[in-house]
């Protein structure tokens, strides 16, 4: 059994390979960047290994391999990526058209969540069962992307 909630969840995290440029690390739009980071960089590292959290997208982990450890790296964006899922966020840049886009517009990124978060309420508030029921759909229909969510939970 792992030794804390942070361990586990990046032992059930997404692990991918990204570029480190001078701006950090860029998954689906967002940055990530650290003093750390800019150690790595010093040090010639031009591609990481990075594990993501996909129910929270505020942070992520990056393998130094000179360490041979994880370093948590938080998103430049910690208003918009606070407790922000990956079908949330992905939700949010296909809504934007923002799917191919390497930059991020926080502005209407931060405009989308807030929207995605009313109607959710909104929904979720409502007295008839079919809109109700939608609700949790509308999250699911983002993320039956099996690269992106290879572990699933059945709930008791």
């Amino acid at each position: 059994m792992p030794e804390s909630k942070e361990k586990l969840d990046l032992i059930l995290s997404i692990q991918q390979a990204r570029k480190l440029n001078h701006e950090g690390v860029q998954f689906k739009g967002l940055m990530y960047n650290s003093t750390e980071l800019a150690t790595l960089r010093k040090r010639g590292v031009a591609t990481v290994t990075i594990r993501i959290n996909p129910d929270d997208l505020v942070a992520i982990w990056v393998f130094d391999e000179h360490q041979g450890d994880y370093l948590r790296v938080p998103c430049t964006y910690p208003e918009y990526a606070s407790k922000l899922t990956l079908s949330q966020h992905l939700l949010i840049r296909q809504h934007n058209n923002q799917t191919n886009s390497e930059r991020v517009d926080i502005d209407l990124y931060q405009r989308g969540k807030d929207k995605l978060r009313q109607l959710i309420t909104e929904v979720s508030n409502s007295k008839k069962i079919s809109q109700r029921k939608k609700a949790p759909a509308t999250t699911r229909k983002h993320s039956n992307n099996r690269s992106i969510h290879p572990i699933r939970y059945r709930q008791k």
